[in-house]
């Protein structure tokens, strides 16, 4: 028996075969999914430059949360019409090199065709945050053009009678202190501890009657640093409190997502700490 890969009866390994049949259904295929970097698979590129074969449109979906050089990467197809759909508000690409930072490579393409004074649709009616909480991010970041939608029903929680547990509340730890936690990382112990506290308080005060249209009133802890997020676990773990509604996470990992319950930890309030956007 002879080595190499076998060949089917039109004398076509199987890894062409493959090949030709993926070839054949991304011709055949009026809409293409793929990530930017997927964009730029050797199929695609094969069907678009050899081929001749191109598509009239390219829709970037999160294209505040991509560097230019990404961005361009789908645009090889020469598209007759471009659509960028993002948040430049948001946070940007995550951009390790304090060079590549300082050289503004994190900068989107959407941001730079903004800040150009290209024309762009600004999407004013949000379908998640409550009323309180809108009002303050649209009057802090979006020059007050956020609005929330008519059809939005607020939901109102017991817990929310409390003083401390408002829609939107913030609380002033003068006396925290941030520290290194190496890798460039930071934690806040009394943060942590009080965002413990906070959370003890908060079932206390709920009891069994805080429910979400699922049953159970989910609970996310937010950071910009990985440090914070395990000091607050190991509290957390202390208090006997990790239980499975509630979920600590960074920034960076969270974004796109919700919960009923947002507490965030800033760590660091003194300046030089994370960007605004995070």
């Amino acid at each position: 028996v002879g080595g190499g890969e076998k060949t089917c009866s039109n004398n076509l390994t199987i890894t062409q075969r493959l090949i030709l049949a993926r070839t054949q259904l991304l011709q055949a295929s009026h809409i293409v999914v793929a990530t930017l970097s997927g964009a730029g698979s050797r199929a695609l590129l094969e069907m678009a430059i050899e081929k001749s074969v191109g598509f009239d449109g390219v829709i970037v979906d999160e294209a505040g949360f991509c560097t230019e050089m990404s961005c361009l990467i789908p645009l090889r197809f020469n598209p007759i019409r471009a659509v960028l759909i993002g948040d430049p508000k948001q946070l940007r690409a995550p951009t390790l090199s304090h060079h590549a930072r300082r050289a503004n490579y994190a900068q989107s393409m959407m941001e730079r065709l903004q800040l150009s004074g290209y024309p762009t649709v600004i999407l004013e009616d949000q379908f998640r945050m409550h009323p309180q909480i809108c009002q303050w991010v649209s009057s802090q970041f979006y020059d007050g053009k956020l609005r929330r939608a008519a059809s939005l029903k607020t939901r109102d929680f017991a817990f929310q009678a409390d003083p401390a547990f408002r829609p939107y509340l913030v609380h002033n730890l003068r006396y925290g202190r941030e520290k290194s936690s190496g890798m460039g990382s930071y934690s806040n112990e009394a943060e942590a501890v009080f965002v413990c506290d906070l959370l003890t308080r908060f079932y206390k005060t709920t009891g069994t009657s805080a429910c979400s249209q699922d049953g159970h009133l989910s609970v996310g802890i937010i950071t910009p640093y990985k440090g914070q997020t395990r000091l607050v676990i190991e509290q957390l773990r202390r208090r006997h409190l990790n239980t499975h509604d509630i979920e600590v996470s960074t920034v960076d990992s969270f974004q796109g997502r919700e919960k009923d319950v947002i507490i965030c930890t800033c760590v660091r309030a003194r300046g030089g700490g994370a960007s605004e956007r995070r």
